[in-house]
């Protein structure tokens, strides 16, 4: 078509720009981590009822709701990752919990067993559950564009509009904590969350260098493109 109507303006799919320029920013860093966490943890009760009633049963017994964990990608990759990371929080203790119970069940396979034991030495790093909720804070932001850009009602006005103030939101995050990691830092008591005891605590000033890189890091990817 543009080769016999030079007045079409090509214009890529802005939800497809969005999604590349996050994964560019993403690469390479800890993310990465959190998103392969969020991907065993999916294959981890991925067609098994058991373990699904299983963690349902420990929710029940500690006053909690589980919900099952969800596939991390998928082509609305910001939303996906954002659902998955958010059901990841508010299931952890339980999660840490049942696979707890599972390494230390001997009627389970020696290999399994070990792998499990491995997501949990993940799933207790601090790092790792300061991390998971950063990702969210950041996410819940970006979520905002790409649900916009997905709209088949868009104008220019309100792109312009929603990146301004999803860019205001961001900055803010170079210098402050989003209420994801603030809500993460409160829990924390002693080295302890939920009960449990986290591994490596990493100090808060070396946690802010990293969240200030990365939102940066957003930011740029997004403005380049």
């Amino acid at each position: 078509m543009k080769e016999t109507s030079d007045w079409i303006l090509p214009v890529w799919c802005l939800a497809h720009r969005l999604e590349l320029a996050i994964k560019d920013a993403f690469k390479a860093t800890y993310i990465d981590t959190v998103i392969e966490m969020l991907e065993s943890i999916y294959y981890f009760y991925k067609g098994t009822a058991k373990r699904f009633k299983e963690a349902k049963n420990i929710a029940d017994l500690l006053g909690e709701h589980f919900t099952k964990p969800e596939k991390a990608n998928g082509t609305r990759w910001v939303d996906h990752k954002l659902r998955a990371v958010t059901k990841l929080i508010n299931n952890w203790h339980i999660i840490v919990t049942q696979m707890e119970n599972y390494a230390e069940d001997n009627s389970n396979r020696q290999t399994d067993r070990a792998k499990i034991t491995g997501y949990l030495r993940k799933l207790k790093q601090h790092k790792m559950v300061w991390y998971m909720a950063f990702v969210k804070d950041v996410l819940n932001e970006i979520s905002k564009i790409s649900l916009l850009f997905q709209r088949e009602d868009i104008t220019v006005s309100s792109a312009v509009t929603k990146l301004q103030s999803a860019e205001a939101s961001l900055r803010n995050l170079i210098d402050n904590n989003g209420e994801s990691v603030i809500e993460v830092n409160n829990g924390i008591n002693n080295g302890v969350l939920h009960g449990h005891t986290l591994l490596n605590i990493i100090p808060a000033d070396l946690l802010s260098n990293d969240k200030r890189r990365i939102v940066q890091s957003v930011l740029d990817c997004v403005n380049s493109r």
